[in-house]
């Protein structure tokens, strides 16, 4: 089975009872969105990615019993993405919330749908949000784990990370050259900055030493 059949069937398995027809409607949906002519990197493969991820590291993570959770912020934490806007995110959520409020059942409970939704947020900087009332404790590792598979692109080889910086590069073609260095190495800087790229063990051990050698490799490139 391919990874995008698995993400497809996921969808489809995860929205069958009483929302078929619902859930069909909104994955042609989000291969529309996702396939934008704008986006390069930002598309289902991205998607694909991180569901694949999820299979494969889900027991270690501790998130088996979240899959709907994942399936449903993979699906929608980019539905919306314009290289221009600045608000991107919190357009997505407001497009989850249209699929939930169409939906002709309860494909997710309001505690699923809020998790969904700080999943969301927390990728405008990649950041895990202040403890709060509103999400559990285990919000905290449930959304630092989706957040290590948004970035997992950044501890692939060294091959696979450079057509993901081009394909970045291609989605911010508006910008010069000069704009488009600055702002990246602005954010790269960021990265390195913390003490940690990843959030979880899991990803620190498999993915955080490459992921800085890759994001060095790249600041260098673009500050030269």
């Amino acid at each position: 089975m391919s990874i995008a059949s698995g993400l497809s069937d996921a969808w489809h398995r995860l929205m069958e009872d009483g929302a078929s027809d619902h859930a069909s409607k909104w994955w042609t949906k989000i291969g529309t969105a996702y396939g934008e002519p704008h986006r390069a990197y930002h598309t289902l493969e991205h998607l694909e990615l991180m569901y694949a991820l999820y299979q494969r590291h889900h027991a270690a993570l501790h998130i088996t019993s979240m899959e709907r959770v994942f399936v449903l912020a993979i699906a929608f934490h980019d539905i919306v993405y314009d290289p221009l806007s600045k608000t991107n995110e919190v357009d997505s959520i407001s497009v989850f919330r249209q699929f939930m409020a169409e939906s002709p059942c309860k494909v997710a409970t309001p505690s699923e749908a809020a998790l969904v939704e700080a999943m969301i947020e927390a990728t405008i900087r990649h950041q895990l949000p202040p403890l709060s009332a509103i999400l559990p404790d285990t919000a905290h590792h449930h959304i630092g784990c989706f957040l290590d598979l948004d970035l997992a692109i950044l501890g692939q080889s060294s091959p696979m990370y450079g057509v993901y910086s081009a394909q970045i590069r291609q989605e911010y073609i508006a910008y010069s050259d000069a704009d488009f260095c600055n702002g990246r190495a602005a954010v790269l800087r960021a990265f390195l900055g913390r003490d940690t790229l990843y959030f979880t063990h899991t990803f620190q051990d498999i993915a955080e030493k490459v992921a800085r050698a890759n994001v060095s490799a790249e600041l260098e490139r673009l500050t030269r």
